[in-house]
């Protein structure tokens, strides 16, 4: 499929802030002390969930 410049460039903001928006609503809600750590508890949080949803998790 081909998408034009104008799509590319609304899907691409859009992904992103929505990663930002998660990213801060992490930091805000955990109380972490930078955003480097929120981006941390963000990713591990969906490794966990994909072991959970696969049934591996212990």
């Amino acid at each position: 499929f081909s998408w034009t410049e104008a799509r590319v460039n609304e899907e691409l903001e859009r992904v992103i802030t929505e990663a930002f928006d998660t990213l801060v609503d992490t930091y805000e809600s955990n109380n972490v002390r930078n955003l480097r750590t929120a981006a941390y508890v963000v990713g591990i949080g969906r490794i966990v969930d994909a072991y959970d949803q696969a049934g591996n998790w212990p």
